[in-house]
């Protein structure tokens, strides 16, 4: 169910059975301040209050929607000064409730001439039940005080809060118990009115509520704050000595109504429905002048999980401006549009009273305090603003305009909106930025275009220039610190030769510091270069004579065992040559041809091969380790048993390849082609798989612990005796593939997998959640299912002879003609499952929930266990 609201209301919904029939309760909360205008606060203000204010067991709202509007209070008589007794009053709309309230008394004296003691002076006393009559044994009140004496002492203490109407007379006489909070649901007030629970509320209404539940159950205060009545929500309110610094806390209720929407999952032109909710509870929390305001409803449903509710919608509006339901399904939509619908979700005003403050005080104090947050980028901009002041002062001093020749001001910083403008905010920059991009474009051309008018005039062709521009980079970074060095120093000596002062470049070869940033510099590019080769346009192969030369400088290394590390051989054709064992560690070989070439366990760590050419090359047991392979073409390469931890291997061509056995812990795989690629016994963690087709991947006994496949086509792939533990597919399809003896502990698919006619006979799935998959015709037999979740899942016809699946998770499953034949399924939960056709003969059933299952007279329980399984409630047919 997607919820759609504002931030300043909170949403509840509950789920309910009445006489058998599905109900969705909806709550909707709105936390208001007292004696104020009117105005919503923030939901995320609201939590933490109503957790300070009712204590860790306090319940706000149930959910289940109440007949009769109700007040509560929590909170705390407030004196200006100590005195030893007042009167608090809550008035709302037509009804008005007076309580005493003493400072702690005591009945002293002989029986019979009893009389209390003078009220001790009190400023603050609690209003809750602990200070009502009542007591230890006093089923009305157990919490209470009054009753009896208190525990070890002689003097028997009198209610702090007493009836207005109520007399004194003696300590043996009960008192009547009051109080403005809630009243506990199994004091006899409440619990008299739950209904009768007995056999045939088991056998016909189990779990709903009793058929003659009095629906004032439901209501959490005392009677005499009831309202025979609806509540508009315009009502005025009094408060006395209920807040320390108002004695009076008067005012109105908001005058706002509450809306909600509801969409069914199988609703037809997506028909809009509106659940109508009414104002049932006004909690006052006079301490803090709060209230919240409950608005309650209900709508019947066909799923008692309310699965066939898609989406809910909330709102509130003035009382006397409603808006229409066209209105919200526009908003609705709107919402959910794939693009914008995230930014749109901040605009509450479009389901919010129009020109209401939702800006809560405490929202405006922690936006202040996050006003610091900003300090930085002031700074920065700040220092940036000096820096452009003082060079343009210094272009000025030479006589130029410093905005011809200078830097130009920042501009402006634009002002950042609140979250209702935000969307319009960042519409208008995304405009502004697409202006600018064309804008510049113009520019450009305008340049290029004379440019190339003053080049025609010099007699000189500008294309070329065009062209030289146009380049991207190939090949690893040209810098060089060495380079860079040498020129340096054959400058310095021609000056020295003609007679110019050489000092300058004297003092640039003797800073450390400048050759050791130079170094780093290099360091920094070639490593980035490293790691992002793949992305740049393939550098070329080198087939002159300068290639030929380098092939045969490669080979005489080899032959003289030196090592090749770290050497810049891009573009060398190195094919067909027998190299094992080579050392070519962080080697640049770009574009590279190995075609055929035998370099069965050398040294490749940290190697740039990008696009290079491997095919039918030997890499058996080569180290591989961080190569970047990216863009490379491997096929029918053999790289078993090679090391490819964190190998970079994107876009790279495995066809017919060879890794049996190989390590790929971490590798990255992103759009690798596959065709007949040999991963059998491949040993992997935290592989991601994204949006690739492995139809062609042999994987049977391969390692993949912890990896992810991520909309990925695995049909018809081998899996027999592979290792899945914590691995993930989402949204992915795998028809008829064989997961025989496979090791699937923990396995989770995810969004609506296809695996329907594959193959987990066999497997282990201990623990693994399949909710939803499709595994229609799937063989299961004698698979270990333990306290796996195959809820909704579709199971039509899957073989699940003799599968153990302990304490497994079956709920709504279709399982309509599955063979169950000897299943032991003890303690199982098969609620609400399609059992049509199903043959669970000589299953184990103990224990299990078989609740408002499916069944017809085709379903087999022939010789099945079913001690002790739960076969209440029945299912109930959907209302018509």
């Amino acid at each position: 169910m997607k919820t759609i609201k504002p931030q300043c209301l909170s949403l509840l919904t509950r789920p309910f059975e009445f006489r058998q029939r599905f109900y969705l309760g909806v709550s909707t909360l709105m936390f208001i301040p007292l004696g104020a205008e009117p105005m919503l606060l923030p939901e995320q203000a609201m939590w933490p209050f109503i957790a300070a204010e009712l204590g860790g067991d306090g319940i706000l709202e149930a959910g289940i929607p109440k007949l009769w509007p109700e007040f509560l209070v929590t909170g705390k008589a407030c004196l200006s000064e100590p005195r030893g007794s007042c009167a608090v009053r809550v008035q709302l709309g037509q009804r008005q409730k007076v309580l005493l309230v003493f400072g702690d008394r005591y009945w002293q004296g002989e029986k019979g001439s009893e009389r209390w003691t003078d009220p001790v002076r009190f400023q603050e006393m609690p209003l809750d039940w602990s200070h009502a009559y009542g007591g230890a044994g006093y089923a009305q009140n157990p919490l209470g005080k009054g009753h009896a004496p208190a525990h070890k002492q002689q003097l028997q203490p009198l209610p702090n809060l007493q009836s207005s109407k109520e007399v004194l007379t003696a300590p043996d006489r009960p008192l009547e118990v009051v109080g403005f909070g809630p009243v506990d649901s199994t004091w006899p007030q409440r619990a008299a009115l739950a209904g009768t629970y007995d056999q045939h509320w088991l056998e016909h209404d189990f779990p709903g509520f009793a058929q003659d539940i009095d629906r004032r159950f439901f209501n959490l205060a005392p009677l005499d704050q009831h309202y025979a009545e609806p509540l508009r929500g315009d009502e005025s309110y009094r408060l006395d000595n209920l807040n320390a610094q108002q004695p009076r806390l008067s005012g109105q209720l908001p005058g706002i109504a509450s809306r909600c929407f509801i969409r069914r999952a199988k609703s037809q032109d997506r028909h809009l429905s509106e659940i109508a909710l009414h104002l049932r509870t006004v909690w006052f929390f006079p301490n803090a002048a709060r209230a919240v305001l409950i608005h309650q409803g209900f709508v019947s449903i066909d799923e008692e999980d309310a699965a066939d509710v898609e989406q809910i919608m909330i709102g509130a509006e003035w009382l006397d401006r409603p808006k229409t339901p066209e209105h919200y399904r526009t908003v609705l939509d709107a919402r959910l549009d794939k693009e914008k619908g995230i930014l749109l979700a901040l605009r509450d005003s479009d389901l919010l009273p129009e020109g209401l403050s939702s800006q809560a005080q405490d929202q405006q104090e922690a936006e202040k305090r996050l006003v610091g947050e900003g300090l930085l980028r002031r700074h920065q901009r700040a220092a940036a603003e000096r820096q452009i002041a003082e060079a343009r002062t210094l272009v000025a001093s030479y006589g130029l305009d410093p905005d011809v020749h200078g830097p130009s001001p920042l501009p402006p910083e634009p002002e950042l909106p609140d979250m209702e403008h935000l969307p319009e905010f960042i519409a208008h920059w995304e405009a502004e930025a697409e202006r600018q991009k064309v804008a510049a474009l113009e520019q450009q051309a305008e340049q290029n275009a004379s440019l190339a008018k003053l080049f025609a005039e010099l007699g000189m062709d500008y294309s070329v220039i065009e062209a030289e521009q146009s380049k991207t980079p190939r090949g690893p970074p040209a810098f060089s610190a060495a380079a860079e060095r040498q020129t340096l120093e054959k400058l310095r000596d021609d000056c020295r030769r003609q007679g110019i002062d050489s000092s300058d470049l004297d003092n640039l070869l003797a800073d450390s510091d400048r050759q050791r940033l130079n170094e780093e510099a290099k360091q920094q590019l070639q490593q980035l270069y490293r790691v992002g080769a793949h992305h740049q346009e393939p550098a070329f192969l080198k087939t002159d004579e300068e290639g030929r030369a380098l092939r045969q400088a490669v080979v005489e290394a080899y032959e003289r065992g030196e090592a090749l590390a770290g050497r810049d051989l891009t573009g060398v054709d190195l094919s067909g040559l027998a190299l094992p064992g080579i050392n070519l560690r962080n080697a640049f070989l770009e574009s590279s041809r190995l075609d055929g070439a035998d370099l069965h366990g050398a040294h490749l760590q940290g190697a740039v091969l990008a696009h290079a050419s491997l095919r039918e090359t030997r890499l058996d047991g080569a180290h591989l380790y961080q190569a970047n392979l990216g863009g490379a073409s491997l096929k029918g390469a053999d790289l078993s048993h090679a090391d490819l931890r964190h190998v970079q291997l994107t876009r790279a061509d495995l066809a017919r390849a060879r890794l049996q056995g190989a390590r790929l812990d971490d590798a990255e795989l992103t759009e690798v082609h596959f065709a007949a690629t040999d991963f059998s016994e491949v040993r992997g963690e935290q592989l991601n798989f994204l949006e690739c087709d492995l139809r062609g991947l042999h994987l049977r006994g391969a390692h993949l612990r912890k990896c992810n496949f991520i909309k990925v086509q695995v049909s018809g792939v081998d899996f027999s005796s592979a290792v899945l533990e914590s691995s993930v597919f989402l949204a992915s399809t795998g028809r008829k593939c064989r997961f025989h003896k496979a090791r699937l502990t923990n396995l989770r698919l995810v969004d609506h997998c296809d695996f329907s006619h594959s193959d987990f006979s066999h497997s282990v799935l201990q623990g693994a959640n399949l909710r939803g998959s499709r595994l229609e015709g799937c063989d299961f037999s004698q698979a270990l299912l333990d306290d796996a979740d195959l809820s909704e899942c579709g199971l039509t016809r899957a073989n699940l002879y003799r599968v153990i699946g302990r304490n497994a998770r079956l709920v709504k499953a279709d399982l309509t003609h599955a063979r169950l034949v000897a299943a032991n399924l003890l303690g199982a939960m098969l609620s609400r499952a399609d059992l049509r056709g199903a043959d669970f003969t000589g299953a184990n059933l103990f224990q299990a929930d078989l609740a408002r299952v499916h069944v017809d007279p085709h379903t087999g329980f022939v010789d099945a266990l079913t001690t002790k399984a739960r076969t209440r409630p029945r299912r109930l047919e959907p209302a018509a």
